[in-house]
């Protein structure tokens, strides 16, 4: 599959992203990279997997060594694929990165500003910051210009910098403009070697600065490649609904050029769910100025079983069932029904059925006016697809019926395994309408996303964490037993009162 909006072409290494090439697939390591030789391992998996680029974070300058070691024995197995550096906070290290790499990936939000302004700024002030990153960040394109090293500029919601949010709030337009203003620098100097990204946890969200910035870019010079992704989309089908959910309707608007699935798992697992999206994406037309995400919460219909206990809670209606807490309704009268999206699936695996539904239902939503759904899948129990259908509707924030949970998919800032965390406490917590999670493996992003949720994590240490309640920090540097312990009796007396 290519996008259908062609972007300019941009050479990474052997494997070029952009114009009328193949969508590319990308995952990131989670090892140290300091262990060489754990990072060589599980890049090698995620190659054998079919991504076309590896991510590496590279937090220390000591990492760069590393960094030049893993591509070294990755090239004597015989892999020679791109290598992309992550970094954040610290231009000295790109520098360094960009002279290894193929490629590295900076975030406007924190790569030469902080994230917290003491104060309000005034135009004058606001303009000389942005002349500021001008003059930081001309030393990194020297080098990348020397060695043909790409760059990508990634905003990331939870990340923008004080200066944006106070000017545009924490919002999809900011998200672009924090890009935009890097994009406008590097063309001043000449330099296009650039891909560009808008990650969110929100599906909504990234979706909308996806649009955004294409449409910027096409009212500027050039169209540059992007890279799709829902960050922190979590783990187990959550993630995944999630993540295709956000991607497939970009890809059907014929946005997009390379995309990363971010799972709280191995990271080579993220590749086959990447495939799957693009398979089912491939068929998907949205009309570029519908935008039906608005409507009222659609209502849950199953026809496929007469026994209402195996069904989600949240079934509203029961095709001609006659027990009580159900509403009955005929089957003729029913599919009279104005606004009923009726769909019939066959995939034999669970995932699968899960991918193709949040890539199909979700641009049905963007493409019509859907008041209920009927859909079923006969390879599957009722309570299955309900779920897998308010799983949808709880990642386009259309329908609330559980707990939220979003977890990043870790790096080698991780001290802590996010995904065992997170799964230990979905089995502790009691199921809550509207209560949002956060589980955040380092301090990049993991500030920034509890001030949109209720409770959650933050990595500090190797095995401890931060607690907060909202953008609160108030318990440090827990173990992670005791973190789970302490946040389930917090929840608890909170939902008390």
């Amino acid at each position: 599959m290519t996008a259908t909006r062609k972007s300019t072409e941009i050479k990474i290494g052997d494997v070029p992203l952009g114009s009328s090439n193949p969508i590319r697939l990308q995952s990131m390591t989670n090892t140290p990279t300091g262990d060489v030789k754990a990072t060589v391992a599980q890049s090698i998996r995620i190659f054998d997997a079919g991504a076309d680029y590896v991510r590496i974070s590279v937090p220390t300058m000591k990492d760069c060594e590393s960094l030049a070691l893993i591509k070294k024995e990755l090239h004597k197995s015989g892999y020679g694929k791109p290598l992309i550096a992550d970094i954040h906070f610290n231009p000295e290290i790109a520098l360094e990165a960009a002279r290894i790499v193929e490629k590295i990936r900076i975030n406007p939000g924190n790569y030469t500003e902080k994230r917290v302004l003491k104060k309000a700024i005034s135009d004058s002030e606001y303009n000389l910051e942005i002349e500021k990153i001008h003059e930081r960040i001309l030393p990194l394109l020297k080098v990348c210009r020397e060695y043909g090293t790409v760059i990508r500029i990634g905003s990331n919601h939870g990340s923008l910098s004080g200066r944006i949010v106070e000017r545009y709030g924490n919002t999809a337009a900011g998200m672009v403009e924090a890009a935009m203003e890097f994009v406008r620098i590097c063309e001043r100097e000449g330099f296009y070697n650039l891909v560009l990204s808008m990650k969110a946890s929100s599906v909504n969200t990234m979706t909308e600065a996806g649009i955004m910035l294409q449409k910027a870019m096409e009212q500027s010079r050039y169209v540059y490649p992007q890279h799709l992704g829902v960050t922190e989309a979590g783990e187990g089908a959550d993630g995944r609904i999630r993540s295709a959910a956000g991607i497939s309707c970009l890809l059907a608007a014929g946005i997009g050029d390379t995309i990363r699935v971010s799972l709280s798992e191995p990271p080579e697992n993220e590749i086959p769910v990447a495939a799957k999206i693009l398979e089912y994406s491939k068929q998907l037309k949205v009309p570029a100025e519908t935008n039906y995400l608005l409507v009222n919460k659609p209502f849950i219909i199953s026809n496929q079983s007469g026994k209402p206990e195996l069904l989600d809670p949240e079934t509203d209606y029961l095709l001609e069932s006659t027990s009580p807490g159900f509403r009955k309704m005929k089957k003729d009268d029913f599919l009279k029904q104005k606004g009923l999206l009726k769909k019939e699936y066959f995939e034999d695996n669970l995932t699968d059925f899960q991918i193709k539904a949040a890539c199909e239902l979700s641009n049905d939503l963007r493409n019509q006016k859907v008041e209920a759904f009927l859909v079923s899948n006969k390879n599957f129990s009722p309570l299955e697809v309900d779920r897998t259908i308010l799983g949808i509707l709880q990642a386009l924030k259309i329908r609330i019926s559980g707990t939220e949970f979003i977890s990043c998919p870790t790096c080698s800032r991780s001290g802590y395994d996010v995904g065992a965390l997170t799964r230990q406490i979905k089995a502790r917590l009691p199921q809550a309408k509207g209560l949002k999670i956060a589980v955040m493996g380092c301090v990049v992003n993991g500030p920034g996303e509890m001030a949109g949720a209720d409770y959650g994590f933050v990595g500090s240490k190797p095995g401890k964490v931060n607690l907060y309640k909202g953008s609160e920090e108030v318990l440090k540097n827990l173990n992670i037993m005791e973190a789970i312990d302490k946040l389930v009796e917090i929840i608890e007396r909170d939902m008390e009162h």
